[in-house]
């Protein structure tokens, strides 16, 4: 068995030339099993967006590049915790296609402060019972599954890249309340674990 089993794909749902794109992924690799597209976008102007609209998951032109997927290939979903819902919505509305919640939700601030998000336990307190509450009413879509990933990354506000590396029970300490919340919510048989390297390098350093 090979040790690369399958391919995820960059292409743009909203694309004219959705069908186009699809073939050319085939046609480079018969491993070829699912999509990409990052759909993170945050109202707050210190964190980064990897999307140029706030709720694309939302638009008509980007679903209707979506319904090409079908049952043979996956969607990759990278959003950040307020957006959940959508994913939620869009997981109704094709229940026939498997999706992958990237980084497990990202909820941005949820570990401290990050730019102008986070700022006092407040504000992280809402952030993460948002979260908490988004991952929940995921979970009830079958279609749904998570990557345990990407939880180091700055944007979490934890300061693992301001000061010395963590050790593994400070990462333990921090990160396994979001896995065990995760697990419990999707079941393990719905959760897989990733690296999200080169981009968590900046945290986890050891």
């Amino acid at each position: 068995m090979p040790l690369l089993v399958g391919i995820v794909g960059r292409i743009d749902l909203r694309s004219d030339a959705v069908d186009e794109v699809l073939a050319a992924h085939r046609e480079a690799s018969p491993r070829f099993r699912g999509v990409r597209q990052i759909l993170s976008h945050h109202p707050d102007k210190s964190v980064m967006n990897g999307c140029d609209e706030p709720e694309l998951y939302r638009d008509e032109r980007w679903r209707r590049g979506f319904a090409r997927l079908g049952r043979e290939l996956s969607f990759e979903a990278m959003v950040y915790e307020h957006q959940l819902a959508g994913v939620s919505e869009l997981a109704a509305a094709f229940p026939e296609t498997a999706i992958v919640l990237c980084h497990a939700g990202t909820p941005v601030g949820g570990g401290g402060p990050f730019g102008s998000v986070g700022t006092d336990q407040k504000a992280r307190t809402a952030i993460l019972d948002q979260w908490r509450a988004g991952m929940t009413r995921l979970a009830e879509q079958p279609n749904v599954y998570v990557r345990l990933s990407g939880l180091a990354m700055p944007c979490l506000g934890w300061g693992y890249c301001d000061g010395a590396a963590p050790d593994a029970a400070g990462v333990a300490r921090d990160l396994g309340p979001l896995v065990d919340h995760a697990i419990g919510a999707f079941g393990a048989n719905r959760c897989m674990f990733a690296s999200n390297f080169p981009v968590d390098k900046v945290s986890m350093r050891k």
